[in-house]
């Protein structure tokens, strides 16, 4: 199914496809390695409000998939 972005930051992106959310973001150092990972409708709602809890959900999403 394809993605929606509802928020564009550049480095990172808030995406839906009508029934789950997901976040993309970069997690190369030296060359950009875009990852996308699923995360809950609020928290998809709370990164659209700003930047920095965008920032503070793709930490917590890098926590949680750690290997």
């Amino acid at each position: 199914m394809e993605k929606i972005i509802l928020k564009d930051y550049g480095w990172c992106k808030i995406l839906t496809d009508n029934t789950d959310c997901f976040i993309c973001f970069d997690e190369g150092q030296i060359v950009v390695k875009m990852h996308t990972y699923p995360i809950s409708k609020q928290e998809a709602e709370s990164a659209i409000k700003n930047e920095i809890e965008a920032e503070r959900i793709a930490r917590l999403v890098q926590l949680r998939n750690l290997k």
